[in-house]
């Protein structure tokens, strides 16, 4: 029985099954024209509304069959109080813009039989909610005269907080939906036809290439670097579209691991790039074959410096999935590896809608019933169903606390072998980084910094893990940089701090830390703790269980 039978989608879709597992606050309708200053909270008291075009102004929805954990759960656990919101919205009163703000970081675990849930996995803790969520953003467009026209949606999913705000992925959420728009549907002929890529293509420096390259440079924010690798990313950071590829890096195949390459290809970890940690069955993470194509064609002088071809709707969605994580999605941050299944996106040629767009399902509100869920199953990856609220981050960890948690240091899966006929492991059982740049592992905190007065500079104080103090002592480095116990993040995630740039932090009267320092601010754990040793760290002693 598969996912996509009619009985395996009966159980799917049991009324009880759908009321005890979803948190559905229904929808919310704003009008721009009059919604300055105006919060509407996606919670159990604010009544639901949609625009449903025969009036100009929003509709409540009388009797909407909300769900919250606390609707059908009466015993529960709840480490911050309930989860009776998933967040609001606002218009912005100097732009008109929209913004919609997420939920509140609860988590919320459900009592069966008088006993608590155990709180144990990293990514699939049953009977335990948390507030990250999904949905469509919907507009419809009124004329002086009264008139009206819709326009194309998008999408919006709150995931983890972004503690690194201006440190980008290697491999973005970006990067992996363009790869799939490239590779499987038809977005650009002239780069990508007839499973082949065009060898004559000229990519652009500033839009294809120079992105991979800052990201490797802003990893040594978040990482244990030792001081070759830190002056090889800064002048890989550093790299101009006038600079000659081949005296900067003399053998792109011998840097760039090679997503196309053999099956030994993709488990070699050093000096092959990048030396995070791949996806399911990659001992280490890829570039995108997009990606690692742009790398080549730069490489072999077939690059140019031009402005990125996107148009302004496509540049929407650039800025908002390159801030994202990608590359590596067991399950993700903000979104998860069906951004890499053609099924989750409409055609390109519907409606004239473009690129980009979810397949999101027609939700019509009037035909609401107050003791039936509105929302189904929805959306499973690899089958045509219409994408409906909460299908895109449905995939994630639950909660987001404990694979927050979990992913600090960790050895390769598969962990590879050494090329010597004897299988000997990686070298020292090497730790590595998940994904350093939306979850810090090693930082700068701002307060360790010193000013020198005589050159009027600063200096950087030891590095330290992000997630630090009581409760994450252990004496095995493959744990290392985590809460030994999962509840106790869920309790404390707060106290992670926030790793910004030198340009935007005040330095107490002080000359500036300028642009080329990114340091930890607003942290509430301890500083005190012994000072995190550079790369490589071996997993001496094993942890238990490796």
């Amino acid at each position: 029985m598969t996912n996509g039978s009619p009985d395996s989608q009966k159980i799917l879709n049991r009324t009880d099954r759908l009321q005890q597992l979803v948190i559905d606050p229904g929808p919310r309708a704003i009008q721009a024209s009059q919604g300055a200053g105006k919060i509407v909270a996606f919670d159990i008291a604010t009544p639901a509304s949609w625009f449903d075009g025969r009036t100009t102004t929003p509709s409540v929805i009388p009797n909407y069959p909300k769900s919250f954990p606390a609707t059908w759960h009466k015993q529960r656990v709840e480490p911050h109080g309930p989860i009776d919101s998933l967040g609001d919205m606002r218009v912005e009163a100097r732009t008109g813009r929209l913004i919609v703000a997420g939920g509140f970081g609860h988590t919320v675990g459900i009592v069966a039989g008088g006993v608590a849930p155990p709180l144990t996995a990293a990514t699939e803790n049953g009977l335990w909610f948390d507030d990250a969520s999904c949905g469509p953003v919907d507009a419809t467009l009124v004329f002086g005269d009264g008139s009206t026209q819709p326009v194309h949606g998008g999408w919006v999913v709150t995931g983890d907080p972004g503690y690194a705000p201006q440190t980008r992925n290697v491999i973005s959420a970006w990067d992996d939906v363009y790869d799939l728009w490239v590779r499987q549907l038809g977005l650009c002929p002239k780069l990508f036809k007839g499973g082949t890529f065009n060898t004559n293509y000229t990519v652009s420096f500033a839009a294809d290439v120079q992105p991979i390259f800052h990201a490797a440079m802003l990893q040594r924010w978040n990482t244990n670097l030792p001081k070759g690798a830190i002056a090889g990313h800064a002048m890989i950071g550093a790299i101009k579209p006038s600079d000659d590829p081949k005296l900067k890096i003399p053998d792109i195949a011998g840097l760039i691991r090679n997503p196309n390459g053999s099956s030994d290809e993709i488990q070699t970890g050093t000096p092959l790039m990048p030396l995070s940690l791949g996806d399911i069955g990659k001992s280490f993470l890829t570039v995108s074959p997009t990606q690692y194509f742009f790398l080549t064609q730069w490489h072999a002088g077939k690059s140019a410096d031009t402005k990125s071809k996107l148009g302004p709707g496509e540049r929407l969605d650039y800025v908002a999935l390159a801030n994202c994580l990608g590359g590596r999605y067991s399950p993700g941050i903000e979104v998860s590896f069906s951004v890499r299944d053609t099924h989750l996106y409409r055609s390109r040629d519907y409606a004239q809608c473009g690129p980009f767009r979810i397949n999101a399902a027609p939700l019509d509100y009037s035909r609401v019933k107050p003791d039936q869920p509105f929302l189904g199953a929805g959306y499973t990856p690899m089958q045509s169903a219409p994408v409906e609220p909460g299908d895109v981050s449905k995939f994630m960890s639950v909660p987001w606390h404990t694979d927050y948690n979990s992913c600090a240091v960790h050895l390769p899966s598969p962990n590879p072998k050494l090329p010597d006929g004897a299988g000997t492991p990686y070298p020292n059982n090497t730790l590595f980084w998940s994904w350093p740049a939306e979850r810090p592992v090693h930082v700068f905190p701002k307060s360790l910094c010193t000013y020198d007065p005589a050159s009027k500079t600063w200096s950087l104080g030891g590095q330290v893990f992000s997630v630090r103090g009581a409760g994450t002592q252990t004496g095995f480095p493959a744990d290392a940089g985590r809460f030994q116990s999962y509840m106790d993040f869920v309790v404390n995630w707060r106290k992670v701090g926030f790793i910004i740039q030198g340009t935007q932090l005040d330095s107490a009267g002080k000359p500036g830390y300028g642009p080329g320092l990114f340091l930890e601010v607003s942290s509430k754990f301890d500083q005190d703790g012994p000072l995190v040793q550079p790369w490589p760290t071996a997993n001496i002693p094993k942890a238990p269980g490796t």
